[in-house]
């Protein structure tokens, strides 16, 4: 018996899929995190009733009634089977027409390459899994990109792998930092999201640590009732705080742990405080957290795909490896419009 597609599946068996095979930008507490578009929930069962494979969308409408469907990091499959992604787009596809959508964006949580960013890029790229996509979804790939701006979510991440003796990867300077943040009496404290529901000061303190990031580097972050959705949506969220000896929190970090995974989200640093060590004793605590609580893999989130500037090597003083997905499809659901309405959603979105 064939594979059949639920369009309402079950939210905890749904879940609990998730919990097992995803990530959690495919997880429903996501969708509530990002409350300001709709969300749809579909599943592939198998003839067991067992989910092979699931996708949450996030549903942007467009003027008219029109549509578009957005699916961050997935579709997920067990064991990240393609052929089971792929036919679960193909239904996907057909269920949005319902919608009036006009094309569905997804980036599959498949990797392009993994490597340490002072052995250099490997050569190729996976065409395999590029190609698939392309001639059995009819989707298109929007390219190996290499700037942030260009996708929706960063297709250069970097991150450090905690079951090992992760400090062995640590640079000189690191080293330095956190032996000077120990003479500088810093402690760090890591604070889970029942702990924060029933304390509200913390996630206040870590949003002022963003303030300061924010008029450090003259961008716009998120605000506080952004961290508060993350912090009510999932139960495996924490934020690490660095104080000093006097207890004047200088630094914070805001994580989802989620299916052996922590996703680093959030960083703020008080700047007065940038000679301390505080970040480096910071994320050095965190993976320590992690390590001892079934994390497997500390994301610190995306970088530009040059690999040259000072983020990347900041991540890579700190131990963290290089991990390239395959990038960013369209599937255009209605051709016609879809070459009508893209040039407008790329100049509103900056190409993503």
């Amino acid at each position: 018996m064939a594979n059949r597609c639920i369009t309402s599946p079950d939210e905890r068996k749904f879940e609990a899929f998730m919990e097992e095979q995803g990530v959690a930008l495919q997880s429903v507490h996501w969708a509530a995190v990002k409350n300001n578009w709709e969300r749809r929930l579909f599943a592939l069962e198998n003839s067991q009733g067992t989910i092979v494979a699931g996708a949450m969308v996030l549903v942007k409408p467009l003027p008219m009634g029109y549509s578009m469907y957005y699916i961050p990091r997935g579709p997920i499959a067990a064991g990240q089977n393609q052929e089971l992604m792929i036919e679960l787009l193909n239904a996907i596809r057909q269920e949005s027409r319902k919608d009036k959508c006009i094309f569905i964006k997804f980036d599959p949580y498949i990797l392009d390459h993994r490597f340490m960013l002072k052995e250099g890029r490997p050569e190729g790229h996976n065409q395999e899994a590029v190609d698939r996509f392309e001639k059995e979804t009819g989707a298109i790939h929007k390219g190996y990109t290499m700037s942030i701006a260009e996708t929706v979510q960063p297709r250069t991440n970097m991150g450090v792998d905690v079951t090992d003796d992760f400090t062995a990867r640590y640079a000189r300077n690191t080293r330095r930092a956190i032996k000077k943040a120990a003479r500088e009496n810093l402690s760090a404290e890591i604070h889970t999201a029942s702990d924060i529901r029933s304390n509200p000061e913390i996630l206040d303190i870590f949003s002022e640590l963003m303030h300061c990031t924010e008029d450090r580097k003259g961008v716009k972050l998120r605000d506080r009732e952004y961290f508060q959705r993350i912090i009510d949506s999932f139960d495996g969220a924490i934020i690490s705080l660095c104080r000093t000896a006097d207890g004047t929190c200088i630094s914070g970090i805001l994580s989802i742990g989620y299916n052996g995974k922590l996703e680093m989200l959030y960083m703020g640093n008080n700047n007065a405080y940038s000679k301390t060590g505080a970040s480096a004793f910071l994320y050095d605590a965190t993976y320590r957290y992690a390590s001892e609580h079934g994390i497997r893999y500390c994301d610190m989130s995306g970088v530009e795909g040059s690999l040259e500037d000072g983020l990347s090597n900041h991540k890579h003083s700190l131990g963290a490896d290089v991990r390239e997905y395959i990038g960013e499809f369209d599937i255009p659901v209605k051709p016609l419009m879809y070459k009508m309405v893209l040039p407008v959603y790329e100049k509103k979105t900056g190409g993503a």
